[in-house]
């Protein structure tokens, strides 16, 4: 992956290292949310689709990793999540084999419920659990980060949670990891914040995400300034290739990483060019692009240029070896009203297939200077 370098990279190199500024990875963060149904979500909403809006917003560039994915409508996203499952089987079943998997630099994890409320287990040996995964997880690499969270209080009718959300705080201080209370504002009466007295609701979802999303903030995985817009959604977009396909290229950039997107049969010969105008200058900042999960259908050569007036272009990122599915690229904030993404041949069994582009940006008053 290749992309402007950082003017403060080459003012302050020392000084950002010793600030320990997220941005400066080469690659994405690899993320993984691990717990059981509150973590997995619903086929129609779960928290970690509202949690990589929030991380996007921000261009915080991480990638979602797991043993599970699914699609939602703004988001693909990995995970590690069974819905029924307890700590104790993932500590003896599957930890491992997820932490060999996903190799993950952060992990959000939510585990215990089941054990307690299905199988009415002790605390004190669902903590036993817990602690031997947060083991096993340091053993696969102990540079990870964890943040355990807490459920909120939505069975009184057993004792024994209640004792066990008591009991994560102090746990995790205990374990050195970071702790993250989900029960701060939720509200227990069903239907405000829950369905069933367990899984969240679209409120409980953005409950939910906006707590781990502060922890991540509060603990340098994401910066929580200036806050991005997908400045290309539903934007005027047109497009250069000429052969027969489907997909209008508006499904390029629509927000939604949409199964088919925009898709064209495309000839080895030639680029193929999707150009979006912004209708209004702005400060970009972060690109996320979307291909097909394929790799015979993925275009691994592309470049991003940029305009103010349609005429003179300027290429900022250079792509020669895009990975499959998706793609992000964080540069130093520069204005520009015409975007073009130009995917260079050869393209794979003759084809290019744009899921989802997306430009985050900020608006540009006239007379103000991109920072």
């Amino acid at each position: 992956m290749k992309s402007h370098i950082s003017k403060l990279v080459k003012i302050f190199p020392l000084a950002l290292f010793l600030l320990g500024v997220q941005h400066l990875h080469a690659e994405p963060l690899r993320v993984m949310a691990l717990g059981d149904s509150v973590t997995a979500g619903f086929s129609t909403h779960n928290y970690r689709a509202q949690l990589a809006q929030q991380a996007r917003s921000v261009a915080c560039d991480i990638d979602w990793v797991g043993a599970f994915g699914d699609t939602l409508p703004s988001v693909v996203s990995r995970h590690s999540a069974i819905w029924g499952v307890t700590a104790a089987t993932v500590n003896t079943s599957y930890i491992n084999t997820w932490m060999d998997t996903a190799r993950p630099d952060v992990v959000l994890m939510m585990l215990g419920a089941n054990d307690i409320q299905a199988l009415r287990i002790a605390p004190n040996v669902v903590l036993n659990s817990l602690s031997s995964i947060i083991v096993k997880i340091r053993n696969k690499n102990p540079e990870s980060k964890i943040f355990l969270g807490r459920y909120p209080n939505i069975r009184p009718d057993i004792p024994s949670m209640k004792v066990f959300n008591d009991s994560i705080a102090e746990f995790a201080s205990k374990s050195d990891v970071i702790f993250v209370d989900h029960s701060v504002d939720f509200n227990i009466a069903v239907g405000s914040d829950h369905v069933d007295a367990t899984h969240p609701n679209a409120n409980g979802d953005a409950k939910y995400a906006y707590n781990w999303f502060k922890a991540m903030v509060k603990h340098g995985i994401c910066d929580n300034s200036p806050v991005l817009s997908n400045v290309a959604k539903d934007k005027p977009v047109s497009a250069n290739a000429t052969r027969f396909g489907y997909g209008n290229p508006f499904l390029a950039v629509n927000d939604i990483v949409n199964a088919t997107g925009w898709q064209r049969h495309a000839s080895n010969s030639s680029d193929e060019t999707l150009e979006i105008d912004l209708q209004g200058n702005y400060s970009l900042k972060y690109f996320e692009l979307y291909q097909h999960n394929l790799a015979v259908y993925n275009t691994k050569t592309y470049r991003i240029d940029i305009s103010n007036d349609r005429h003179n272009w300027e290429t900022i990122v250079t792509e020669d070896d895009s990975p499959v599915g998706r793609n992000t690229h964080k540069i130093d904030p520069i204005e520009a009203r015409y975007v073009r993404l130009v995917l260079l041949p050869p393209f794979g069994a003759g084809i290019i297939s744009v899921r989802e582009f997306r430009v985050m940006g900020t608006p540009i008053a006239i007379g103000e200077e991109t920072q």
